[in-house]
Protein backbone atom coordinates (compact mmCIF):
# COMPACT_ATOMS: atom_id res chain seq x y z
CA UNK A 1 0.00 0.00 0.00
CA UNK A 2 1.17 3.74 -0.37
CA UNK A 3 2.37 4.95 2.53
CA UNK A 4 3.72 8.28 3.51
CA UNK A 5 7.21 9.18 4.71
CA UNK A 6 6.57 10.17 8.45
CA UNK A 7 4.93 5.94 8.26
CA UNK A 8 7.58 4.72 6.89
CA UNK A 9 10.04 6.41 9.39
CA UNK A 10 7.91 5.09 12.38
CA UNK A 11 7.46 1.13 11.14
CA UNK A 12 11.49 1.31 10.40
CA UNK A 13 12.38 3.25 13.81
CA UNK A 14 9.89 0.08 15.46
CA UNK A 15 11.42 -2.55 13.70
CA UNK A 16 8.23 -3.52 11.12
CA UNK A 17 9.35 -4.72 8.12
CA UNK A 18 7.88 -6.01 4.99
CA UNK A 19 8.53 -7.75 2.71
CA UNK A 20 8.62 -5.71 -0.19
CA UNK A 21 9.08 -2.47 -0.44
CA UNK A 22 8.68 0.11 -3.48
CA UNK A 23 11.10 3.50 -3.64
CA UNK A 24 9.92 5.75 -6.45
CA UNK A 25 10.12 9.62 -7.35
CA UNK A 26 12.92 12.76 -8.86
CA UNK A 27 14.03 13.07 -5.19
CA UNK A 28 16.53 10.21 -5.62
CA UNK A 29 18.29 11.63 -2.55
CA UNK A 30 16.33 10.91 0.30
CA UNK A 31 15.25 7.33 -1.84
CA UNK A 32 18.97 6.51 -1.53
CA UNK A 33 18.77 7.55 1.78
CA UNK A 34 15.95 5.82 3.01
CA UNK A 35 17.28 2.68 1.12
CA UNK A 36 20.71 2.91 3.56
CA UNK A 37 18.56 3.40 6.56
CA UNK A 38 16.64 0.07 5.30
CA UNK A 39 19.47 -1.46 4.58
CA UNK A 40 20.51 -1.04 8.26
CA UNK A 41 17.57 -2.46 9.51
CA UNK A 42 18.24 -5.68 7.68
CA UNK A 43 21.45 -7.51 9.54
CA UNK A 44 23.48 -9.30 6.82
CA UNK A 45 24.90 -10.69 10.21
CA UNK A 46 28.69 -10.77 8.82
CA UNK A 47 28.28 -12.20 5.82
CA UNK A 48 27.17 -9.51 3.13
CA UNK A 49 28.28 -11.30 0.08
CA UNK A 50 25.47 -14.40 1.47
CA UNK A 51 22.74 -12.19 2.96
CA UNK A 52 22.81 -9.29 0.22
CA UNK A 53 22.18 -8.85 -3.10
CA UNK A 54 21.73 -5.91 -5.20
CA UNK A 55 20.60 -6.14 -9.30
CA UNK A 56 21.17 -2.85 -11.33
CA UNK A 57 20.19 -4.03 -14.69
CA UNK A 58 18.23 -6.70 -16.46
CA UNK A 59 21.41 -8.40 -17.53
CA UNK A 60 21.49 -10.68 -14.23
CA UNK A 61 20.72 -14.19 -14.83
CA UNK A 62 17.30 -15.17 -13.17
CA UNK A 63 19.03 -18.15 -12.14
CA UNK A 64 21.73 -15.97 -9.95
CA UNK A 65 18.65 -14.24 -8.68
CA UNK A 66 16.47 -17.15 -8.09
CA UNK A 67 19.50 -18.85 -5.92
CA UNK A 68 19.69 -15.97 -3.46
CA UNK A 69 16.00 -15.79 -3.26
CA UNK A 70 15.48 -19.33 -2.32
CA UNK A 71 18.39 -19.67 -0.06
CA UNK A 72 17.84 -19.62 3.44
CA UNK A 73 19.74 -16.65 5.30
CA UNK A 74 23.88 -17.33 6.78
CA UNK A 75 24.28 -16.22 10.21
CA UNK A 76 21.13 -14.13 10.29
CA UNK A 77 17.46 -13.58 9.96
CA UNK A 78 16.96 -12.08 6.80
CA UNK A 79 18.13 -11.25 3.50
CA UNK A 80 17.82 -7.94 1.56
CA UNK A 81 17.47 -8.10 -2.36
CA UNK A 82 17.48 -4.24 -4.03
CA UNK A 83 16.68 -3.83 -7.43
CA UNK A 84 17.91 -0.50 -8.33
CA UNK A 85 16.81 1.38 -11.49
CA UNK A 86 15.89 -1.68 -13.68
CA UNK A 87 12.80 -0.13 -15.46
CA UNK A 88 10.39 -2.80 -13.57
CA UNK A 89 7.71 -0.38 -12.91
CA UNK A 90 7.56 1.25 -15.47
CA UNK A 91 8.78 -0.84 -19.13
CA UNK A 92 10.09 -4.18 -18.61
CA UNK A 93 10.41 -6.94 -20.50
CA UNK A 94 8.19 -9.64 -21.48
CA UNK A 95 10.53 -12.27 -19.70
CA UNK A 96 10.76 -9.65 -16.55
CA UNK A 97 7.03 -9.05 -16.27
CA UNK A 98 6.29 -12.81 -16.11
CA UNK A 99 8.90 -13.84 -13.84
CA UNK A 100 8.51 -10.69 -11.59
CA UNK A 101 4.98 -10.34 -11.10
CA UNK A 102 4.85 -14.46 -9.89
CA UNK A 103 7.69 -14.17 -7.66
CA UNK A 104 6.86 -10.74 -6.04
CA UNK A 105 3.49 -12.92 -5.20
CA UNK A 106 5.27 -15.68 -3.42
CA UNK A 107 8.34 -13.92 -1.19
CA UNK A 108 9.73 -16.16 1.47
CA UNK A 109 9.36 -14.56 5.01
CA UNK A 110 13.09 -14.41 5.46
CA UNK A 111 13.52 -11.92 2.19
CA UNK A 112 13.03 -8.41 2.20
CA UNK A 113 13.14 -7.11 -1.71
CA UNK A 114 13.34 -3.12 -2.34
CA UNK A 115 12.33 -1.91 -5.58
CA UNK A 116 14.14 1.59 -6.12
CA UNK A 117 12.91 3.07 -8.85
CA UNK A 118 12.95 7.26 -10.83
CA UNK A 119 9.76 6.94 -12.55
CA UNK A 120 6.81 4.25 -12.56
CA UNK A 121 3.37 3.47 -14.49
CA UNK A 122 0.89 2.82 -11.95
CA UNK A 123 -1.28 1.12 -14.91
CA UNK A 124 1.20 -1.62 -14.47
CA UNK A 125 0.35 -5.12 -13.42
CA UNK A 126 3.63 -5.11 -11.00
CA UNK A 127 3.46 -1.55 -9.35
CA UNK A 128 -0.15 -2.93 -8.69
CA UNK A 129 1.46 -5.92 -7.09
CA UNK A 130 4.00 -4.18 -5.24
CA UNK A 131 1.05 -1.71 -4.15
CA UNK A 132 -1.13 -4.71 -3.11
CA UNK A 133 1.44 -6.90 -1.33
CA UNK A 134 4.28 -4.40 -0.11
CA UNK A 135 4.69 -0.57 1.14
CA UNK A 136 5.33 2.28 -1.54
CA UNK A 137 6.82 5.39 -0.73
CA UNK A 138 7.17 8.52 -2.80
CA UNK A 139 9.86 10.81 -2.71
CA UNK A 140 9.02 13.82 -4.75
CA UNK A 141 10.86 16.97 -4.98
CA UNK A 142 11.17 19.59 -2.09
CA UNK A 143 9.81 22.58 -2.45
CA UNK A 144 11.59 26.14 -3.08
CA UNK A 145 10.94 26.38 0.71
CA UNK A 146 11.72 23.27 2.03
CA UNK A 147 14.86 23.14 -0.11
CA UNK A 148 15.79 26.58 1.28
CA UNK A 149 15.49 25.33 4.73
CA UNK A 150 17.72 22.14 3.58
CA UNK A 151 20.44 24.71 2.53
CA UNK A 152 20.47 26.43 5.94
CA UNK A 153 20.34 23.59 8.19
CA UNK A 154 22.88 21.42 5.96
CA UNK A 155 25.10 24.63 6.03
CA UNK A 156 24.99 24.84 9.89
CA UNK A 157 25.79 21.15 10.06
CA UNK A 158 29.04 22.04 8.37
CA UNK A 159 29.59 25.28 10.74
CA UNK A 160 28.59 27.61 7.88
CA UNK A 161 26.56 30.39 8.00
CA UNK A 162 24.08 31.41 4.92
CA UNK A 163 21.28 33.95 4.90
CA UNK A 164 17.78 32.86 3.89
CA UNK A 165 18.29 35.09 0.59
CA UNK A 166 21.13 33.34 -0.38
CA UNK A 167 20.06 29.71 0.66
CA UNK A 168 17.44 31.07 -2.32
CA UNK A 169 19.78 32.04 -4.38
CA UNK A 170 21.73 28.98 -4.33
CA UNK A 171 18.42 26.68 -5.04
CA UNK A 172 17.24 28.65 -8.12
CA UNK A 173 21.03 28.08 -9.67
CA UNK A 174 20.95 24.96 -8.92
CA UNK A 175 19.36 21.62 -11.29
CA UNK A 176 16.36 20.37 -9.60
CA UNK A 177 16.96 17.37 -6.35
CA UNK A 178 19.09 17.40 -3.06
CA UNK A 179 21.79 15.47 -4.70
CA UNK A 180 22.85 18.41 -7.30
CA UNK A 181 21.87 21.05 -4.45
CA UNK A 182 24.48 19.20 -2.25
CA UNK A 183 27.22 19.00 -4.60
CA UNK A 184 26.99 22.21 -4.96
CA UNK A 185 26.66 23.14 -1.12
CA UNK A 186 29.95 20.59 -1.02
CA UNK A 187 31.78 22.80 -2.85
CA UNK A 188 30.67 26.05 -0.56
CA UNK A 189 31.32 24.93 2.19
CA UNK A 190 34.96 23.92 1.62
CA UNK A 191 35.34 27.11 -0.16
CA UNK A 192 34.09 29.27 2.36
CA UNK A 193 35.22 30.92 5.50
CA UNK A 194 32.43 31.30 8.35
CA UNK A 195 29.44 32.56 6.69
CA UNK A 196 28.70 31.51 2.63
CA UNK A 197 28.00 34.95 0.72
CA UNK A 198 26.62 35.63 -2.52
CA UNK A 199 29.86 36.53 -4.14
CA UNK A 200 30.84 33.21 -3.16
CA UNK A 201 27.64 31.36 -4.67
CA UNK A 202 28.59 33.22 -8.04
CA UNK A 203 32.38 32.15 -7.83
CA UNK A 204 31.62 28.89 -7.20
CA UNK A 205 28.43 26.80 -7.90
CA UNK A 206 28.04 25.76 -11.26
CA UNK A 207 24.84 26.87 -12.63
CA UNK A 208 22.02 24.38 -13.99
CA UNK A 209 21.58 24.14 -18.00
CA UNK A 210 17.86 25.98 -17.01
CA UNK A 211 18.90 28.70 -15.57
CA UNK A 212 21.98 29.50 -18.76
CA UNK A 213 19.15 28.74 -21.25
CA UNK A 214 17.39 31.74 -18.99
CA UNK A 215 20.39 33.88 -19.10
CA UNK A 216 20.39 33.16 -23.15
CA UNK A 217 16.72 34.40 -23.43
CA UNK A 218 17.30 37.10 -21.82
CA UNK A 219 20.26 38.10 -24.05
CA UNK A 220 17.78 37.07 -26.87
CA UNK A 221 15.17 40.06 -25.81
CA UNK A 222 17.88 42.71 -25.27
CA UNK A 223 19.60 42.43 -28.56
CA UNK A 224 22.89 41.29 -27.34
CA UNK A 225 24.24 38.67 -30.20
CA UNK A 226 27.60 38.90 -28.82
CA UNK A 227 26.59 37.39 -25.03
CA UNK A 228 23.77 34.68 -26.65
CA UNK A 229 26.81 32.99 -28.70
CA UNK A 230 29.11 33.33 -25.82
CA UNK A 231 26.83 31.80 -23.73
CA UNK A 232 26.53 28.94 -26.43
CA UNK A 233 30.24 28.24 -26.66
CA UNK A 234 30.71 28.09 -22.91
CA UNK A 235 27.82 25.53 -23.26
CA UNK A 236 29.52 23.38 -25.89
CA UNK A 237 33.00 23.93 -24.08
CA UNK A 238 31.65 22.52 -20.90
CA UNK A 239 30.62 19.22 -22.87
CA UNK A 240 26.58 19.75 -22.56
CA UNK A 241 24.69 17.50 -24.40
CA UNK A 242 24.00 18.94 -27.54
CA UNK A 243 20.63 17.32 -27.83
CA UNK A 244 19.72 18.18 -24.04
CA UNK A 245 20.54 21.79 -24.78
CA UNK A 246 17.97 21.93 -27.80
CA UNK A 247 15.66 19.97 -25.81
CA UNK A 248 15.89 22.62 -22.82
CA UNK A 249 16.14 25.56 -25.37
CA UNK A 250 12.21 24.85 -27.17
CA UNK A 251 10.79 23.52 -23.96
CA UNK A 252 12.00 27.09 -22.51
CA UNK A 253 10.38 28.73 -25.80
CA UNK A 254 6.96 26.47 -25.69
CA UNK A 255 7.10 27.45 -21.65
CA UNK A 256 6.83 31.28 -22.89
CA UNK A 257 4.43 30.55 -25.43
CA UNK A 258 2.03 29.09 -23.06
CA UNK A 259 2.90 31.90 -20.55
CA UNK A 260 2.40 34.46 -22.98
CA UNK A 261 -1.19 33.12 -23.79
CA UNK A 262 -1.90 32.54 -19.99
CA UNK A 263 -1.32 36.33 -19.49
CA UNK A 264 -3.04 37.40 -22.22
CA UNK A 265 -6.08 36.04 -20.04
CA UNK A 266 -4.80 38.08 -16.90
CA UNK A 267 -3.33 34.99 -15.53
CA UNK A 268 -1.00 35.86 -12.33
CA UNK A 269 2.00 33.93 -11.19
CA UNK A 270 0.54 31.53 -9.10
CA UNK A 271 -2.03 30.55 -11.83
CA UNK A 272 1.06 30.58 -14.72
CA UNK A 273 2.86 28.22 -12.60
CA UNK A 274 0.18 25.39 -11.52
CA UNK A 275 -0.35 25.35 -15.46
CA UNK A 276 2.72 25.21 -16.88
CA UNK A 277 3.56 23.21 -13.61
CA UNK A 278 7.14 25.22 -12.93
CA UNK A 279 7.83 26.70 -9.47
CA UNK A 280 6.46 30.29 -8.81
CA UNK A 281 10.23 31.79 -9.56
CA UNK A 282 10.43 30.06 -12.62
CA UNK A 283 6.99 31.30 -13.82
CA UNK A 284 8.22 34.58 -12.65
CA UNK A 285 11.31 34.20 -15.11
CA UNK A 286 8.78 33.45 -17.84
CA UNK A 287 6.86 36.60 -17.57
CA UNK A 288 9.77 38.95 -17.59
CA UNK A 289 10.65 38.04 -21.10
CA UNK A 290 7.04 36.29 -22.42
CA UNK A 291 6.11 39.17 -24.09
CA UNK A 292 9.09 40.12 -25.38
CA UNK A 293 8.88 37.34 -27.99
CA UNK A 294 6.01 37.50 -30.97
CA UNK A 295 4.16 34.43 -30.30
CA UNK A 296 4.90 33.81 -34.49
CA UNK A 297 8.58 33.68 -32.88
CA UNK A 298 7.70 30.85 -30.23
CA UNK A 299 5.94 28.94 -31.96
CA UNK A 300 8.57 28.98 -34.87
CA UNK A 301 11.18 27.86 -32.55
CA UNK A 302 9.34 24.87 -31.20
CA UNK A 303 8.05 23.54 -34.53
CA UNK A 304 12.04 24.09 -35.81
CA UNK A 305 12.94 21.76 -32.98
CA UNK A 306 11.40 19.06 -34.39
CA UNK A 307 12.26 19.43 -37.66
CA UNK A 308 16.23 19.24 -36.34
CA UNK A 309 15.08 16.21 -34.40
CA UNK A 310 14.52 14.40 -37.25
CA UNK A 311 17.80 15.97 -39.40
CA UNK A 312 20.16 15.13 -36.96
CA UNK A 313 18.11 11.14 -36.71
CA UNK A 314 18.61 11.16 -40.44
CA UNK A 315 22.41 12.18 -40.32
CA UNK A 316 21.85 15.43 -42.88
CA UNK A 317 23.28 17.53 -39.73
CA UNK A 318 25.74 17.09 -36.65
CA UNK A 319 24.26 17.19 -32.97
CA UNK A 320 26.19 21.10 -32.29
CA UNK A 321 25.75 22.52 -35.86
CA UNK A 322 22.15 21.65 -35.51
CA UNK A 323 22.27 23.61 -32.12
CA UNK A 324 24.42 26.41 -33.64
CA UNK A 325 22.17 26.59 -36.69
CA UNK A 326 18.84 26.88 -34.08
CA UNK A 327 20.26 29.58 -32.22
CA UNK A 328 21.84 31.96 -35.08
CA UNK A 329 18.86 31.56 -36.38
CA UNK A 330 16.59 32.75 -33.34
CA UNK A 331 19.23 36.16 -33.67
CA UNK A 332 17.88 36.78 -37.17
CA UNK A 333 14.54 36.76 -36.40
CA UNK A 334 14.58 38.65 -33.25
Amino acid sequence: MAKDLISFKKELKEGKLDNLYLFYGKEQYYAEYYARQLAESVPDGGMPEFNRMTVEDDRTPVTEIDDFIETYPLMSERKLLTLKHTGLMKSPKEEQKSYWSEKLKNLPDYLTVLILETEIDKRSVLYKTAAKLGSVVEFGLLNRADAVTWVIRHALDEKKKISKENAAYLVDLCDEGLSSLKNELDKLTEYCGKEILKSDIERVVSKSLQIRIFEMTDALTKKQPEKVLSLLNDLKTSRESAFRVLYVLSNTFDQLLHCRLLLSEGANTAEIGAKIKVAPFVAKKLMQNANSFSEHFLVNRVQQTAQLDLAIKEGKISEWNAVEDYVTESLRMI
